[in-house]
């Protein structure tokens, strides 16, 4: 952990959203995956993205 919790949440915030844009990858690939679960797992990645850069800072 680092010395400023913002940045660390920041970072968790990022690693998490990886994962959510690696399941949306991979279902895309999958013809029997429904388009609404691609478009979730894309929406929850762009939001922890821009929850860490609002995090960072210390925006509220």
């Amino acid at each position: 952990m680092t010395d400023d919790p913002l940045r660390e949440q920041a970072r968790i915030l990022l690693r998490t959203a990886r994962a959510d844009d690696h399941a949306c990858r991979a279902l895309a690939r999958d013809p029997q995956a429904s388009p609404w679960i691609i478009g979730f797992h894309r929406q929850q990645a762009v939001e922890k993205c821009l929850k860490a850069v609002l995090a960072a800072p210390g925006v509220r």
